[in-house]
């Protein structure tokens, strides 16, 4: 029992999941700004929130309006959907194998 992973609930679709299954969304502070960053180590300070990788929880996060309560503070979010979509360019790591054999 000691290698389980902690379990949290992901903001979209509000299904738990292993942390290793979401990504997590937190605060940067830089002097007077703070923006909504992908915390991918999991070690920024303060709330943060849990979502998919899939790019359709994050949507409907956001339509929902469950970042704000998330964070119990208005947010920004336009830059968000953005720097996810950009994140999960970059940390793919499923490689692309169809082999259905229908080459044209």
């Amino acid at each position: 029992m000691a290698n389980q992973k902690p379990v949290r609930l992901c903001i979209g679709c509000r299904t738990r999941a292993k942390t290793n299954e979401l990504v997590r969304i937190a605060y940067e502070i830089a002097g007077e700004s703070r923006s909504l960053v992908i915390d991918d180590r999991s070690v920024l300070p303060g709330r943060g929130a849990w979502v998919h990788h899939d790019p359709e929880c994050l949507s409907k996060a956001l339509q929902r309006r469950a970042l704000p309560r998330a964070f119990r503070n208005q947010v920004e979010t336009e830059k968000l959907a953005e720097t996810l979509a950009q994140w999960q360019s970059e940390n793919t790591n499923t490689p692309n194998n169809d082999e259905s054999g229908s080459e044209n």
